[in-house]
């Protein structure tokens, strides 16, 4: 049966008893479920396991291919606007990735926001050192090191943030003290992690043992002797519960839990129906869970407020209004950041852009006839590389009429321009739009591919 996601469960808005009630009524075993729940009344030992298995796969896991990577990454940094509403409010921000891997999260963070990303991990092979071996992805900062012990000054970033890491760690309590430690007042952490241990594939062996619940149905040095391994079958990860996590990110004084959502799964209550003994000392909340993924702020909400009201009060004219359209009306990867002050655009053909490829933002400011006025604001692209020109550019038109046109690979200071608005003017045609001028090399254009707009205002001009 299909059961809703949880959003904000931790303050009661979601019954998650009376969900899993209603799961663990309806389910039931089909054939080959039969069968294994047969299998499972007999002696458990490595026999046992083997016949179980045999009737239960072990599943494949997601796709480790650096296109599956990279474009998984993208969709994960597209919910931190909803996740981590107001971190992207401040302009530019510093990012910091524990557990970073090859980088694919920094290079989507890149691409997505006007962010200086650094990651960490403790193992170093996986960094990419030769952008040549991963043109699919932005050049980042990467360091070797650990969570529990970041490297850096306090109050460094704006964002920490994990994704499949918590699980992990050995001390997740010394890995929010250390990101605590490195975060601005009112910066945000931000972790999105799981199954913790008790859920269905807890221990993270679905990609060997397809049987959910193995670690609560058999005996470790069962689990070991199959999978052909020595000591803990379920080394590196931490063994926590969903309810030690929950009081982590919402008991800590020092920081405001802004979002929590929890994800489960309940096609496997079947198990758990047919062996209630098995499972009696965990809740359901332990039995379901999937995922969660979280946002703790520092110093408290009223920091967060102040910061982002502040930022909010220097905005001129709101730029989340703007419409964005493009070459084929794919506008996915096409923007960049939609914020009240700030909006970024790229090519969303940005590893092989060719020639005719466009992304345009477009944005109606209405205006009082009867006084002359001056539209003030400002255009940037960091990208500079005089070896490349003829290949991408950007041109502002206020309208209808060319005001600026910059070859990307020009300059890559910002760019405060002024626009004499005529005082009989009801309204204000804005449009920014980005184009491929030719067919461009096969390879990631990442910065030289997007374009920033913020700082727009329509003042009055004092006779």
């Amino acid at each position: 049966m299909k059961l809703p996601l949880s959003e904000n469960n931790i303050d009661g808005k979601v019954d998650v008893g009376k969900m899993y009630r209603k799961a663990l009524k309806a389910a039931k075993p089909d054939k080959t479920q039969k069968q294994v729940i047969e299998l499972l009344g007999r002696e458990r030992n490595v026999d046992t396991l083997r016949a179980v298995c045999e009737l239960i796969p072990a599943k494949k896991f997601e796709s480790y291919k650096p296109n599956a990577l990279v474009e998984r990454a993208r969709w994960r940094v597209g919910r931190l606007d909803k996740a981590c509403e107001g971190v992207f409010d401040a302009g530019r921000v510093n990012i910091l990735e524990i557990g970073c891997g090859r980088g694919e999260m920094l290079s989507a963070l890149m691409e997505r926001y006007d962010a200086r990303c650094v990651g960490l991990d403790p193992v170093e092979s996986l960094f990419i050192n030769n952008r040549k071996d991963a043109p699919e992805l932005y050049d980042a900062m990467m360091i070797k090191g650990f969570a529990e012990e970041i490297p850096f000054c306090e109050a460094n970033f704006d964002l920490v943030l994990g994704y499949n890491s918590m699980e992990h760690f050995t001390d997740p309590r010394q890995v929010v003290d250390e990101s605590h430690r490195v975060l601005k007042p009112g910066g945000a952490m931000y972790f999105w992690f799981g199954p913790p241990f008790n859920g269905p594939y807890g221990p993270h062996l679905q990609n060997r043992l397809g049987l959910p619940y193995v670690h609560h149905l058999f005996a470790p040095e069962v689990v070991a002797e199959y999978l052909g391994v020595s000591g803990d079958p379920y080394k590196g990860k931490n063994g926590w519960s969903t309810q030690r996590f929950r009081q982590l990110f919402t008991q800590d004084p020092r920081v405001v839990c802004t979002y929590y959502r929890e994800e489960y799964v309940w096609d496997h209550l079947w198990l758990v129906k047919a062996l209630p003994d098995e499972f009696a000392e965990l809740t359901p909340p332990e039995l379901v869970i999937r995922a969660i993924e979280v946002t703790c702020v520092k110093d408290g909400l009223r920091a967060r407020e102040q910061f982002v009201a502040k930022r909010r009060a220097m905005v001129g004219i709101d730029l989340s209004a703007g419409i964005v359209d493009t070459q084929d009306g794919r506008t996915t990867n096409a923007v960049l950041g939609n914020a009240a002050n700030r909006f970024g655009i790229k090519l969303n053909n940005s590893n092989d852009p060719r020639k005719g490829d466009y992304t345009r933002y477009s944005l109606t400011i209405p205006t009082t006839p009867g006084e002359a006025k001056q539209l003030s604001l400002r255009v940037h692209n960091s990208y500079r590389n005089e070896k490349y020109p003829g290949r991408i550019a950007w041109t502002l038109k206020i309208n209808s009429k060319d005001c600026h046109t910059e070859d990307i690979s020009a300059d890559g200071a910002a760019n405060e321009l002024a626009v004499a608005i005529d005082a009989g003017a009801d309204l204000v045609e804005l449009e920014l739009r980005l184009d491929a001028l030719r067919n461009c090399e096969p390879w990631s254009w990442g910065d030289a591919s997007k374009v920033w707009i913020d700082q727009v205002k329509l003042t009055p001009v004092q006779a």
